[in-house]
């Protein structure tokens, strides 16, 4: 792959990267909640329930691993 290719890949790929922060950091500055997937769905979740859906989601990662 020449470099141009590789320059242009990484500027589409970093302008993706940093549209994605702001359209989430626009979204909680308008309506308090963030976005969150829920059974394949996007819902907007109170940043409470997010956190615990979080920690839920670690944990059973860290029971997996573990056993």
């Amino acid at each position: 792959m020449s470099r141009a290719c590789k320059f242009l890949l990484g500027v589409c790929v970093g302008a993706n990267l940093a549209a994605g922060l702001v359209a989430h950091c626009l979204l909680y500055s308008l309506t308090g909640k963030l976005p969150i997937l829920q059974k394949g769905r996007a819902r907007l979740a109170a940043p409470d329930e997010a956190v615990a859906k979080l920690r839920a989601l670690g944990e059973r990662v860290m029971e997996r691993l573990h056993g």
